[in-house]
């Protein structure tokens, strides 16, 4: 995930100054594929009984994000700015983030460590 953050944002073609379209749309399909993957591997995992609940809304949360690509990345070539996308991005709320950020903390009291972004 982080390679293709760094991909996307250490491109030559990258311009925090002008918004390009095609290039952002590009740069997010890669990020979409990319986290497929790494979520793919955490959905995989069959979680202890006590972690079951928070693990369905993690994978939940994944199913939606992955269901909705598509209509994300129409929106973002919609997107005429940076400030444009902060828009778009606020519009796509699937409850991802605070799904993950509680599958990793309670791993963590565990004794558990999982890499994936939140």
């Amino acid at each position: 995930m982080d390679e293709t953050l760094e991909l996307i944002f250490n491109s030559p073609e990258f311009s925090a100054d002008e918004y390009d379209g095609v290039f952002v749309v590009e740069g997010f399909a890669l990020l979409f594929d990319a986290f497929a993957v790494a979520d793919g591997m955490v959905v995989a995992l069959e979680p202890p009984e006590s972690m079951a609940a928070i693990h369905a809304d993690y994978v939940g949360a994944v199913q939606r994000f992955g269901e909705a690509r598509e209509d994300a990345l129409a929106a973002i070539a919609g997107a005429g700015s940076w400030d444009d996308l902060d828009g778009v991005f606020a519009s796509f709320d699937f409850g991802f983030q605070q799904a993950c950020l509680a599958l990793v903390s309670e791993a963590g009291l565990r004794g558990v460590e999982l890499e994936i972004p939140c």
